[in-house]
């Protein structure tokens, strides 16, 4: 996968077809976020990973999660560097403009090893 690729596996929910452990999986790539998804579906889960590297990449994955959780029942788990260096992205920069969209960016984990740049889990909600 090319590294301005954004990869995104989303589950949105369990079927309801006499199986209760089935669940409706289906993995997206996109190097435009907003556009993977038709506009009005949303999702309880959605889990990413290395989609804040940039502000640009920032806004637009804050913008596909506001779009596309459910409200009140939908989260997101975005793993990402704290900081990546010589682009401006990061899980401040995610902070912000997920704020701006009335999304709660919660800390879920950190994890350093103390060699290389700090990894945060954040936990994504929709405000309202």
């Amino acid at each position: 996968m090319d590294v301005s690729e954004q990869h995104l596996q989303i589950l949105p929910h369990k079927q309801q077809h006499g199986n209760d452990n089935a669940i409706d999986t289906r993995t997206a790539t996109s190097s435009k976020p907003g556009s993977i998804t038709p506009v009005f579906e949303t999702f309880n889960i959605v889990l990413a990973s290395e989609t804040t590297y940039t502000i640009q990449s920032c806004n637009q994955t804050a913008l596909l999660l506001r779009r596309h959780l459910k409200p009140q029942a939908g989260v997101a788990y975005v793993a990402t560097k704290r900081y990546y260096f010589g682009v401006g992205g990061g899980s401040d920069a995610f902070r912000e403009a997920a704020t701006k969209l009335q999304l709660r960016v919660d800390v879920a984990g950190v994890y350093d090893d103390g060699k290389s740049n700090i990894r945060e889990l954040l936990k994504v909600t929709r405000v309202c």
